[in-house]
């Protein structure tokens, strides 16, 4: 499932994905928004879905916005195809619940639209 969001005021497209452990903000994204945050190491090996070793810059604590409020995280800096994965780790810390029957991410009052791209094999 894919959204939009807001990161230093910038729209974000983001994928939430709740086979990620952590969130992840792509290389682009933070060449874009690197004068604001600081870059802290991050040494833990990541695996990518397809089992490809992801290349990692570093880690920086960054606020993702949503309908106009915004969330706290530490995010990862990786090679990625879309500005933003959401991970498991933002889903518990703000207890953010995924409706996919009404294809919705829900933070407390907030509401965010999601689009589903793509197909899987059981609908061939």
């Amino acid at each position: 499932m894919y959204a939009m969001g807001q990161v230093d005021g910038r729209n974000v497209e983001y994928l939430v994905d709740t086979g990620a452990t952590l969130t992840l903000i792509s290389c682009d994204l933070w060449d874009l928004i690197r004068d604001k945050h600081q870059l802290s190491s991050f040494e833990t090996p990541l695996i990518s879905a397809k089992g490809n070793n992801l290349s990692v810059k570093g880690s920086t604590e960054i606020a993702i916005g949503f309908a106009g409020k915004f969330y706290p995280i530490r995010v990862v800096i990786a090679e990625l195809d879309v500005d933003l994965v959401l991970g498991i780790d933002f889903i518990k810390k703000h207890q953010a619940m995924i409706d996919v029957n009404q294809d919705l991410l829900v933070l407390g009052k907030n509401k965010t639209t999601c689009i589903v791209l793509g197909r899987s094999a059981a609908t061939e």
